[in-house]
């Protein structure tokens, strides 16, 4: 409450108290603050004044006060990116891919009297556009890994000699091992096993064809008989 103008009508002055509003009229930025009168006071030549309320003060006498009155600053609407971590690679060697979230946001700056003091309130995910619109580049979603690191592959000798030379037999690798690509050796574990060489196969399946083999005849003995093998 402050002392409010003086106005004095055919020798009367009338005096108010000036009141304000305890709101400015807007929740942030500039508004008004109406301006009340009360206390009033009607001083004449007669007597040293005579309080009365400002409804019996004659109408026009004052003029209706505006104040400026400011709420702050308002918050103003800005289009962000939101960016997440990189997720784990697809691969664990010879390259593959992660991928991150990436969400263009509506959000709410809230911006205070302090100079170093922000806030944002995200409102909703909009489309890539809007934050492009803005001056905002889009964030890579996705980016190679691991592209450095070799797979390990299986190494495998070459079969051996066949245990049969007809019928079927079994050909067998002398090793079969799981090494990287400079041919370091490592556990099995490593490499794929539905990928892992045979260590052993079938070989000469084709038939095999018999017949009698017949010796040469021995000489003749006192019995006259000559043997030969048969087989």
């Amino acid at each position: 409450v402050v002392p409010g103008p003086a106005v004095i009508v055919n020798l009367i002055r009338y005096e108010c108290d000036l009141r304000l509003e305890s709101e400015c009229s807007a929740t942030c930025g500039p508004g008004i603050q109406r301006g009340i009168y009360e206390n009033c006071t009607i001083i004449t030549n007669e007597d040293g004044g005579v309080s009365i309320p400002f409804e019996e003060v004659p109408a026009g006498i004052f003029n209706p006060v505006q104040v400026v009155c400011s709420a702050g600053l308002c918050p103003r609407t800005v289009f962000r990116f939101f960016v997440g971590p990189f997720e784990g690679c697809s691969r664990t060697c010879d390259g593959g891919i992660q991928t991150r979230v990436v969400l263009c946001q509506e959000r709410l700056q809230n911006v205070s009297a302090m100079p170093d003091s922000l806030s944002e309130i995200v409102v909703a995910n909009v489309s890539d556009k809007m934050c492009i619109g803005a001056g905002r580049r889009v964030p890579a979603r996705q980016r190679r890994c691991n592209t450095r690191i070799p797979c390990p592959i299986w190494t495998a000798e070459p079969f051996g000699l066949c245990s049969c030379t007809c019928g079927g037999g079994i050909q067998v690798r002398p090793s079969v091992e799981c090494t990287f690509p400079n041919e370091t050796v490592i556990d099995d574990s490593f490499c794929n096993a539905n990928l892992r060489p045979a260590s052993q196969r079938v070989c000469n399946t084709n038939p095999c064809l018999y017949a009698w083999q017949a010796g040469n005849w021995s000489p003749c003995d006192n019995s006259s008989c000559q043997i030969r093998n048969v087989t």
